[in-house]
């Protein structure tokens, strides 16, 4: 299930959020299983269809970190190249829009080691 949502809209005449960055530490090493969770910001349009995300996924053994982008429909998902990270680093993640490009850079950063994951996402109309 979700811990939390935040739900916001754009003022008059703005089209597209420009920014948006988060930074937390990586939680301890959960108890070994085959269970997968994941703490991620993100954000997506009013429509709900086009989730771009940092996320920080326990895959069972260990922690992992790298950027995604999901769309509901019709489903297509887009993952940067997954890194190692480490219980107790920093994640900066950042979602930064080109408006030359109409585009967003999904980024993700260890900040102790600057490894880093990263990919652009076109934007649809809307």
């Amino acid at each position: 299930g979700w811990m939390a949502y935040a739900v916001g809209s754009l003022p008059e005449g703005v089209d597209r959020i420009t920014k948006l960055t988060m930074k937390w530490k990586v939680g301890e090493e959960p108890s070994h299983s085959r269970a997968f969770f994941s703490p991620w910001f993100g954000m997506d349009p009013s429509d709900n269809l086009n989730l771009i995300q940092p996320v920080n996924p326990w895959l069972g053994s260990q922690w992992a970190m790298y950027t995604e982008y999901f769309q509901w429909s019709p489903e297509h998902n887009s993952n940067s190249r997954q890194q190692s990270v480490e219980a107790g680093q920093t994640l900066a993640g950042s979602l930064v829009y080109d408006e030359s490009t109409d585009s967003y850079e999904l980024s993700q950063t260890v900040v102790e080691t600057g490894v880093s994951s990263s990919q652009t996402v076109k934007c649809q109309s809307g």
